[in-house]
């Protein structure tokens, strides 16, 4: 399966107080917020965004595990 088209059918689950759904290019100013800070991606596979093109592609990964 190709990661690209794995969340592609997914739907929108909404509730009073939360909507997740498919992210798209309006998401990355959000996305590099969280995604550029050393304290939040120290937990995650992918490598800290140095800047807001690494928030717009596919995640960068590196051998954190």
């Amino acid at each position: 399966m190709i990661i690209n088209t794995l969340f592609e059918q997914s739907p929108i689950l909404e509730t009073q107080r939360l909507v997740l759904r498919k992210l798209n290019v309006d998401d990355a100013g959000d996305y590099y917020e969280f995604a550029s800070n050393p304290a939040v991606t120290r937990f995650t596979i992918w490598n800290t965004h140095t800047s807001i093109e690494d928030s717009i592609g596919p995640p960068k990964c590196d051998s954190k595990l």
